[in-house]
């Protein structure tokens, strides 16, 4: 075979020689792989460039991947990106694939234009990259960098789920959740929810809980829906640490226990939560799962006032008026009021008169 393969270059490099681009192209893939000939990646570079400057769209697509891989030559994404524009243009469906993806995800040399991959990618989407097919997804389904079309983000997102994909089977949740610009469908959205949870994802696992505790989409199941929550707050998910204090606070569900909703009110509010903030300042100021602390009142907050929470606002103005946990600042006082007052916090207009 190898002695075959060895005649078979003889005649090629006959060919080449003459200019034949078929024959360049061939001596070019056999430089590349060392069959019949001794490995040699600048040569079959030399080849494809050959044929390629003919206008010979398979080796113009194997020039290409040599300068976006740089593997054994000069990587040069921008100049891989001519080449398979080139191939891409008379057909040639890898060139289209590789040329889709690099505009898909953008490298040096080459910018993201995400128009432009679909452009290239949207006929040959089964053949498509599955990380690809993610990005336009996802970029169909916010709107980033493309116009806003959850349909099309599903047609997109779904083959990506249906391979096992986490992050796709979430965003498909989403999308039957919302129902924008499409049917909305809880049951659907429970089941990809589920798919995606089952594989630890934390949002999935907290979007799944609303479910289970509202009914909608699967039957209602409390239990379930504390564990969800349960699952998604371990992982760190602010929301989902929120949602599972406010459950251990009022015990539905899970049995009322106000230092773990104490702590995991907190868990979020470090995270900037803003209701996890407050709720989490409540606590310290009224010893509810923790010591009475002031200060730390004071500081959770102002976390949360910050962000523009209306109670976490008037009862900051408070401790400000009575120097409670913070020096008495009347001008603070009256600051906070104020921005509660806007809010339509009719106890904070009533004081911001008597200050």
């Amino acid at each position: 075979m190898e002695q075959n393969a060895a005649e078979a270059v003889k005649w090629y490099r006959l060919a080449a020689d003459k200019g034949v681009a078929d024959a360049q192209y061939a001596l070019g893939l056999h430089c590349d792989e060392g069959t019949g000939v001794e490995q040699n990646t600048a040569e079959a570079v030399k080849w494809y460039q050959s044929a390629a400057e003919q206008g010979l769209a398979s080796a113009q697509a194997a020039l290409a991947a040599h300068y976006a891989a740089g593997n054994g030559w000069e990587k040069n994404v921008a100049e891989a990106a001519k080449w398979y524009l080139l191939a891409a243009e008379q057909g040639h469906v890898e060139a289209q694939l590789c040329l889709g993806s690099l505009f898909a995800t953008g490298a040096e040399g080459v910018d993201r234009n995400l128009a432009e991959a679909v452009k290239w990618l949207a006929p040959l989407l089964e053949q498509c990259d599955p990380a690809v097919q993610l990005v336009v997804g996802q970029a169909y389904a916010t709107g980033d960098g493309l116009e806003k079309n959850p349909a099309e983000a599903l047609r997109w997102l779904t083959p990506v789920a249906e391979k096992g994909n986490t992050e796709a089977r979430y965003q498909v949740a989403q999308l039957y959740a919302a129902g924008e610009g499409m049917e909305k469908n809880m049951a659907e959205a429970a089941r990809w929810y589920r798919a995606a949870a089952d594989a630890g994802h934390a949002e999935a696992l907290f979007h799944l809980g609303l479910l289970y505790a509202a009914g909608e989409g699967v039957e209602k199941n409390r239990a379930e829906a504390g564990k969800c929550f349960q699952a998604a707050a371990e992982q760190g998910g602010a929301e989902a640490q929120f949602a599972l204090g406010e459950r251990f606070a009022s015990g539905n569900g899970i049995g009322r226990n106000m230092k773990e909703a104490a702590r995991w009110y907190r868990a979020a509010a470090e995270q900037g939560h803003a209701g996890a903030a407050f709720s989490a300042g409540l606590m310290s100021a009224n010893a509810l799962g923790v010591e009475k602390n002031m200060a730390e009142a004071a500081r959770l907050y102002t976390i949360a006032a910050e962000q523009g929470h209306a109670r976490a606002q008037f009862f900051l103005g408070l401790l400000y008026a009575n120097g409670d946990g913070v020096a008495a600042d009347v001008e603070q006082a009256r600051g906070w009021f104020t921005k509660a007052a806007a809010q339509g916090l009719s106890e904070a207009a009533l004081l911001l008169e008597q200050l």
